[in-house]
């Protein structure tokens, strides 16, 4: 599982994480009014952008500069899409946590 010693870190245009004070942003939201931009750090893959796409959720864009995916989640993406969304968070985990 996930790391449970991290803490939301509210920042003013973003939402990001910490550990003992200490930012590792490997996902951030950014509230919007109508939805959530989220945002994760992953290598580019065609298979999860397929599969991105097949879920229906809207994928933004990538920013090949910082290795982030961006997708465009509306308050009712997330009931349908959680474990996919845990999936993503848990890969982001994975390769940009080093213990």
């Amino acid at each position: 599982g996930l790391d449970r010693s991290y803490e939301l870190n509210y920042k003013k245009y973003f939402i990001g994480l910490a550990r003992s004070g200490v930012a590792n942003n490997f996902v951030h939201f950014r509230p919007k009014q109508r939805f959530v931009k989220f945002t994760f750090k992953l290598d580019q893959s065609d298979e999860l952008e397929k599969q991105i796409e097949a879920s229906g959720i809207e994928l933004i864009g990538y920013e090949k500069k910082w290795r982030e995916y961006t997708l465009r989640l509306a308050p009712n993406d997330y009931l349908p899409h959680k474990d996919f969304l845990a999936q993503i968070v848990k890969l982001a985990y994975a390769q940009n946590t080093r213990e």
